[in-house]
């Protein structure tokens, strides 16, 4: 058997496939369609390229509906659905007012709740005017845009999922950045895929660097070592996911510094307040779609835990953690609270 991992970097973040099978040729095919899709949706979802579908959108759905494609107008109406079962809490029309506070034009005036209250009530997602038979978007507002960040990875290895079975590939793992990750069938160890949870910039023993990489995939050789709480936390592990068939994706605070750098806001905006999602919080969530897997971890990341528990419960959502809200830094190991869907 072969184990093959293939990556590229798209949308600002690296994609990684990792196949495992016996035909090297069918697994080199694979992965190469897989990458040459990632490569067709940034075109369409990326905001770093002036032509993309995304800035075409945004530029013109306040002034005339905009004609677009089907992945577009599909990835719309996952954020719709996204919007409707998070009770807005995910809200990717806040593209606008994720600008401003990137620009900081709000940061002056943050205090000023009038300020706040006007971009707030200007954005939202039933101000997206979706036509699908004409397959057009057009918003009615002029500070309203999308934006994808929070979602376009989940999405973008969903439509990896017919390549990968399609093939009749049984075990696989895909990721987008450490942040979200689809995983198939059993490991090549025949076990359920491991994944470990820990917080951003901590660095386990053996790394060199301090790492913002939160989804650690853990290889067989630590099956057993993962059942030993001590392992667990010299490893700086806040949880150890079993996954199997089924999509995996984490939403976190505390790396303003590095999203800023990158030319990214650097924060969760509240959708609610507009205003930046303050302290330590963190959500991780397994589903059956990597894309709401991504939208609900961030919907969660505003919420306090006993609206994230109700929402959960009417979710088809498999597991999710949260870390309460705490000041300081990601220095300590903060304990997970396993939020359980009630079935």
């Amino acid at each position: 058997m072969i184990t093959m991992y293939h990556k590229c970097l798209a949308m600002n973040t690296c994609f990684e496939v990792i196949l495992h099978g016996s035909a090297e040729g069918q697994l080199k095919a694979v992965a190469e369609a897989a990458m040459n899709r990632i490569k067709e949706l940034e075109s369409h979802f990326s905001p770093y390229f002036p032509d993309s579908e995304l800035n075409r959108v945004n530029k013109r759905a306040a002034v005339e509906p905009v004609i677009v494609s089907e992945e577009f107008l599909d990835v719309l109406e996952v954020c719709g659905k996204a919007w409707k079962v998070t009770k807005g809490a995910f809200d990717a029309s806040i593209g606008g007012l994720v600008q401003a506070w990137i620009e900081s034009r709000l940061s002056k005036c943050a205090s000023d709740p009038e300020v706040l209250r006007a971009w707030v009530n200007s954005v939202g997602w039933g101000k997206v005017k979706i036509d699908r038979g004409k397959r057009t978007v057009h918003f009615e507002s002029e500070k309203l845009q999308i934006d994808l960040s929070a979602i376009r990875k989940g999405y973008t290895l969903d439509q990896l999922v017919p390549i990968i079975r399609g093939a009749g590939i049984k075990s696989a793992l895909l990721h987008g950045g450490a942040r979200t990750i689809w995983c198939f069938g059993k490991s090549p160890a025949g076990t359920p895929w491991r994944v470990g949870v820990r917080p951003p910039m901590a660095k386990a023993p053996g790394e060199g660097n301090l790492t913002a990489q939160v989804l650690v995939y853990l290889p067989p050789r630590h099956m057993e070592d993962v059942d030993n709480p001590n392992w667990v936390r010299a490893h700086k592990l806040l949880a150890v996911m079993e996954v199997s068939d089924a999509a995996l994706s984490v939403s976190l605070t505390g790396l303003e510094d590095e999203l800023a750098a990158n030319g990214s806001c650097g924060k969760i905006i509240s959708p609610r307040t507009g205003r930046p999602v303050e302290g330590l919080r963190l959500c991780v969530v397994t589903a059956d779609s990597a894309a709401m897997a991504d939208a609900v971890s961030t919907g969660l990341m505003v919420m306090e835990p006993e609206e994230a528990q109700e929402v959960i419960n009417t979710l088809p959502i498999l597991e999710a953690y949260i870390l309460k809200n705490r000041q300081g830094e990601w220095g300590s190991m903060p304990v997970l609270e396993r939020l359980v869907p009630n079935q």
